[in-house]
């Protein structure tokens, strides 16, 4: 998982469980993070 600064930047990149992705997903979500993201099983 990737996130990125507003300049296009990679600050987070991670891997992650699938559990541990829908809580973050779920989390930015609540919290109206722009969040534009590429999961790969």
């Amino acid at each position: 998982m990737n996130i990125y600064s507003l300049k296009g930047e990679a600050f987070l990149n991670m891997p992650l469980s699938l559990r541990d992705y829908w809580l973050l997903k779920k989390y930015f979500l609540k919290n109206e993070v722009e969040v534009e993201d590429h999961y790969n099983l």
